[in-house]
């Protein structure tokens, strides 16, 4: 379903003029234009927020615009039964703008590589023609707070500029210009961004035709040719999910994991990557316990834990083991080996009334033997 709660719309007058975008603007009419909340990766809902709100003040703050009331048009997708959970692609914002009855529609992302490292694109859409007018992006390295005094600024400035050939959206009369440094790095960045979503595509059909080896080469290819977009994260998760699939959890899953976390840091496939080897790692603990093989169950604990899962369930379960563990021992008349094992264990004194049963029946083996 279309996401759409929560956008900033531009309008001309106070009100929202419906579904069908507006004719092109005359000389000297304020044009219509909705943003969209860019979509987070990696960042907060706060931090993507705070971006959208600094776009649209930007935009405002040029007087080409009038801001329609946000009452108004949360009532128009509020009818619709809509909610925003990201909408970054150029169908998905033609579909809002027509909804809105805007003429034209800005959406992107913000994507934190780290804590000090950003990333930021911006699309610019016509709704009556369905036609990309611009794209923008910049890259930041330093404080959120600098990123937004500083350049976002530059972000808006690179997708209102009148562009050769198309409407564009600030008021000017100047003649065509060359294009600028700024727009051949944006028609750059589109390219780059299309063929990206191709290779992606293209691993992805592989795959569903279980052609694992060319899946397999057309995701690294992303991977290592698109850093820092979406679909190079995307493919690395995909990547690593279908090596999880064809051989478990090997080293070089392990390796493409942590590559994946350096790289893009704690953005949610990276979480979601982590969570789902951890509950594989969980399961094969339980696969060895079945088979009595407690140490090697302790082992695999041990790692799952470090993967992030449940630290609660982790220490309940590295106890049960380790008394089924010691009292198998116990079952198997090593008695000095079992005494040496609940020895260590309570010395820790970590859980006494356990401890103190495996050395009630350790002594009751004794008595036996």
């Amino acid at each position: 379903m279309l996401a759409l709660v929560g956008h900033t719309v531009f309008s001309q007058g106070t009100g929202i003029t419906g579904n069908r975008p507006p004719s092109s603007s005359t000389p000297g009419t304020k044009e219509m234009v909705a943003v969209v909340d860019f979509e987070a990766i990696g960042a907060s809902l706060v931090e993507s927020a705070a971006i959208t709100e600094r776009i649209r003040d930007t935009l405002s703050k040029t007087g080409a615009f009038t801001l329609v009331d946000r009452s108004q048009m949360n009532t128009v997708l509020n009818e619709q039964a809509l909610q925003q959970t990201g909408c970054t692609s150029q169908e998905c914002a033609v579909q809002v703008g027509r909804l809105l009855g805007v003429r034209k529609i800005v959406s992107g992302r913000l994507i934190k590589i780290s804590a000090e490292e950003w990333l930021v694109s911006a699309l610019l859409v016509d709704v009556e023609t369905s036609e990309t007018l611009s794209t923008e992006a910049t890259a930041h390295q330093g404080e959120f707070f600098t990123l937004l005094d500083t350049r976002i600024t530059e972000l808006v400035e690179g997708l209102t500029r009148r562009r050769a050939g198309q409407s564009g959206l600030k008021q000017s009369t100047n003649v065509q210009q060359k294009p600028s440094t700024r727009q051949a790095t944006s028609a750059l960045h589109l390219k780059t961004i299309k063929e990206a979503a191709i290779l992606l595509r293209a691993a992805r059909i592989y795959r569903q035709r279980n052609r694992v080896d060319k899946s397999r080469e057309q995701y690294s290819l992303v991977v290592s040719k698109f850093k820092n977009t979406l679909e190079a994260v995307e493919a690395y998760s995909d990547l690593i999910s279908l090596d999880i699939s064809q051989h478990g959890i090997t080293g070089q899953v392990e390796g493409r994991y942590s590559e994946f976390q350096s790289a893009y840091g704690e953005i949610p496939q990276v979480v979601a990557i982590r969570d789902a080897i951890a509950k594989l790692l969980y399961s094969q603990v339980q696969q060895s316990v079945r088979r009595s093989d407690y140490a090697a169950a302790l082992l695999i604990l041990d790692k799952a834990e470090a993967y992030g899962y449940d630290s609660g369930q982790v220490s309940t379960d590295r106890m049960v083991i380790r008394f089924s563990k010691i009292r198998r021992i116990i079952q198997e008349k090593r008695l000095n080996e079992a005494e040496e094992e609940i020895v260590v264990w309570d010395a820790e004194n970590t859980h006494p009334t356990v401890v103190e049963k495996l050395y009630s029946e350790l002594e009751e083996a004794r008595k036996t033997k």
